[in-house]
């Protein structure tokens, strides 16, 4: 996020990634994470597969705009807004 910041963004940046609820990296999402990667290992990149991984292990609903990305991904929930044309 600080990548390209202007430095009249640095306070706003700041007190963004202070309400950011960071979620560590633990056994099961690793586990999930590897699974993910050998079973679609032609279709989801790293990234997109700790992002999976995570919303998987929490029960979480994943929020994207890059909706292929992971809308094979078994067993995942993808927020719809109700608007939402995709």
């Amino acid at each position: 996020m600080y990548q390209g910041m202007k430095n009249s963004e640095e306070r706003m940046t700041k007190e963004l990634i202070n309400k950011i609820n960071v979620i560590p990296m633990d056994k099961s999402i690793s586990d999930r994470f590897l699974s993910l990667m050998l079973g679609y290992k032609n279709h989801i990149q790293i990234p997109d597969a700790l992002i999976a991984a995570t919303a998987l292990e929490y029960g979480y609903e994943l929020y994207t705009l890059n909706i292929k990305d992971f809308s094979f991904v078994e067993g995942i929930k993808l927020y719809r807004p109700k608007q939402w044309n995709g």
